[in-house]
């Protein structure tokens, strides 16, 4: 296990992404990058390689850095909306899954270079009765999780959803 002053912490803001390294006594943080993509709403370390980090923006979709926060690519090829709000990754085979508004779930096999479209969530029945209080009244994919080849996902204004087929 890696020492206290070791740790790093990903902190994702409205201001960007702040990288929070252990000094002793606490942590000290300094931003690194995604300054004015929106929100960053959710970040995920890959399962294989903890230098590669994964971020979800409420603006620009979903971005990737190879080295530890120092430099980020977007990589949204394949995904029709850039409203990312949850991403989560299957620990046995490293597939990524992300949630969107409007609700959709979007899957990545290759590290998220290609995304491919789970476009059964969007032909629910029950996605006419999705809705959010305020305007414009669309649900947003607000969580994803992966586990044994299951896929949950928590549509905000319409309950749980789930696959048995891996999306």
């Amino acid at each position: 296990m890696a020492a206290k002053s070791d740790r790093v912490v990903f902190i994702g803001t409205s201001d960007g992404v702040f990288r929070a390294q252990g000094n002793g006594g606490g942590y000290q943080a300094k931003p690194c990058g995604l300054k004015g993509k929106g929100l960053i709403r959710n970040m995920l370390a890959d399962k294989g390689d903890p230098r590669r980090i994964y971020a979800t923006t409420l603006k620009d979709g979903l971005w990737r850095s190879l080295d530890g926060g120092d430099n980020w690519h977007e990589i949204n090829q394949g995904l029709i909306y850039k409203e990312a709000w949850s991403l989560a990754q299957d620990l046995d085979t490293g597939t990524l899954y992300a949630g969107t508004c409007p609700s959709s779930v979007f899957k990545s096999t290759d590290g998220g270079d290609n995304w491919i479209d789970c476009e059964g969530v969007r032909s629910l029945p029950e996605t006419k009765d999705w809705t959010v209080p305020q305007p414009p009244h669309v649900s947003h994919g607000k969580g994803v999780d992966v586990r044994n080849d299951r896929i949950l996902g928590a549509v905000e204004g319409g309950g749980i959803i789930g696959s048995v087929d891996v999306g």
